[in-house]
């Protein structure tokens, strides 16, 4: 299950192989603050895209709602209905119980806290899909998912209750709890979507009798690893969970194109010999460690380990940055032939080049070899029409970038995340 902030993360989870998305509308979910999100006049457009795909779409509406969002909500509610979502993802029993009195499906979210089987057993009555809580230890996974089985624990489709559980992507330190620090630093609640992420920061201590402070070094002491679950492929899904779901819906195009597309590699490979070979993780790992991260945090709550796996930095650790160049100009179908106007830079002969769009999703390309005005030179000035031979069709308007190695400690003011 995969993050959908715009079309084309959209786009780039279908084509790396998920088996669903979800996204946000509007301002009633968790990303509402994020600079991707998508507009209800869309939502058909999205619907249709995962259609054609033959894959599914869900909709969060997990935020906290007020009373005077009511009327909001049950219009976003009606357009998921009449779109053909497949369900909505909440937590707020508003949102629970007006989806279910028009007939459209809900899957419980993280928001609900969901920790042990009794609170499972009553979010049944409701739900046919429910998101665990990040903290809970596989082997409480593992006990939950074999009383569904045993007692058959059932949704309102009649089917056994599914579980979801989350295998990478960023973490919060309120782990499945409702958090205030943003609320009380910034006047913007993190449980209506606008969390402005104070714990991502450096702090210091004071001695207030003598007014002596310390910057605490070494680590961003409220900042968590990303959370990264594959070398344990195995054992979740020996757990019984059966949704394993990416977080990232503020996250760009490509990152979401590799992550998922390394996520299906490894899942098929588990699942059809049992275990990922050391020569493969080594390879996907790699694949991981080039798109946004803080570094990652292997096996997270999961394994029962404490919560002291904070970032060093709370910015990208990933080796690679892109930077926007320009746009795509046109398409020969016939020979596979992209047109490319740089508008902000030059472009060095055979680098690494990524190009993204709303139906594109992503695309890498590496060692990209262009030719202009029918010569093949090592540098293509700014403002220059350069051509290269690409495996898949891309749009007018896509967007082109390089993509170079990070020098750490002088992240570029172009620097695209």
């Amino acid at each position: 299950m995969a993050p959908g902030g715009d079309f084309a993360s959209l786009s780039a989870a279908l084509r790396s192989g998920a088996d669903s998305v979800y996204i946000g509308v509007g301002d009633l979910n968790m990303r509402s603050h994020a600079t991707m999100n998508f507009q209800p006049e869309e939502l058909e457009e999205a619907v249709r895209l995962c259609r054609a795909a033959g894959k599914k779409l869900y909709l969060t509406i997990n935020t906290i709602i007020f009373n005077g969002e009511l009327a909001k909500m049950r219009e976003l509610c009606d357009l998921a209905k009449k779109a053909g979502v497949n369900a909505v993802i909440a937590s707020d029993f508003a949102v629970i119980s007006y989806a279910r009195s028009i007939g459209l499906s809900v899957h419980g979210s993280v928001q609900m806290n969901l920790s042990n089987l009794e609170a499972v057993r009553f979010a049944a009555q409701f739900a046919d899909v429910v998101v665990l809580a990040r903290e809970l230890a596989l082997e409480d996974i593992a006990d939950i998912c074999k009383a569904i089985k045993e007692e058959k624990i059932c949704g309102p489709s009649g089917e056994l209750l599914k579980i979801e559980i989350f295998i990478h992507g960023a973490l919060c330190v309120a782990q499945s709890g409702r958090c205030f620090m943003s609320q009380i630093s910034c006047n913007q609640s993190a449980n209506r979507g606008r969390c402005f992420q104070p714990c991502r920061r450096k702090y210091e201590i004071k001695d207030v009798d003598s007014g002596t402070s310390f910057v605490l070094e070494n680590s961003n002491v409220m900042s968590p690893k990303d959370l990264c679950m594959l070398k344990f492929l195995p054992e979740l899904l020996a757990s019984g969970a059966s949704v394993f779901k990416i977080e990232g819906r503020g996250r760009s195009a490509d990152y979401v194109a590799n992550v998922v597309s390394v996520y299906r590699e490894a899942l098929d490979e588990t699942a059809s010999s049992g275990t990922l070979s050391a020569e493969s993780f080594e390879r996907l790992m790699a694949k991981l460690e080039k798109t946004f991260n803080r570094s990652f945090w292997h096996g997270g709550y999961y394994l029962g380990e404490n919560m002291d796996e904070w970032s060093r930095n709370s910015g990208n650790q990933s080796p690679v940055q892109k930077k926007f160049l320009g746009r795509v100009t046109n398409f020969f179908a016939r020979s596979m032939i992209a047109e490319i106007t740089l508008e902000a830079g030059d472009f060095p002969q055979d680098a690494n080049a990524l190009i993204t769009g709303k139906i594109t999703g992503a695309m890498e390309i590496e060692k990209c070899h262009f030719m202009l005005d029918e010569a093949y030179p090592e540098i293509a000035p700014k403002g220059s029409q350069i051509t290269f031979k690409v495996d898949r069709k891309v749009r007018r308007g896509d967007i082109f970038y390089l993509q170079t190695p990070r020098k750490f400690g002088y992240l570029s003011r172009d620097e695209e995340i």
